[in-house]
């Protein structure tokens, strides 16, 4: 007896679709939370821009005070407390912090991006001066 209801419920309905093993269920429940599913991996709010960390913990810290970062979020080098960085953030609004980063990342100065590409600023100064 169990058998064939478990079988029943797993074919294909008239439309070609699978069934539930539960039945069809009441369609208002079913369409709620199919909307809630999409609404909620589109209503996700995200930024990225550059700030300054001013607070640092020691397992988060904060940009621009109302960023909250944890630590394992941080490429890279960890920021110091006055550093720019580049951020990924997403917003909250069920939380007390309502914006949270994905990705903290320290911008480079520029004497640190001429070092990382292979210049030196001793020697521009001096091709500048012949």
């Amino acid at each position: 007896m169990w058998g064939n209801q478990f079988q029943a419920a797993g074919k294909a309905g008239a439309h070609g679709q699978q069934q539930s093993l539960l039945g069809p269920g009441p369609p208002s429940i079913q369409q709620a939370l199919l909307q809630g599913h999409q609404q909620a991996g589109q209503s996700q709010k995200q930024r990225v821009f550059t700030g300054v960390v001013t607070s640092l913990h020691d397992y988060f810290g904060f940009i621009d005070e109302e960023v909250l970062f944890h630590l394992n979020v941080v490429k890279g080098r960890m920021p110091l407390v006055g550093e720019r960085v580049l951020v990924k953030a997403v917003f909250n609004p069920s939380h007390s912090v309502k914006w949270s980063a994905l990705k903290v990342q320290v911008q480079p100065t520029q004497v640190q991006a001429l070092v990382e590409q292979g210049g030196n600023c001793s020697s521009e100064r001096q091709a500048g001066t012949h």
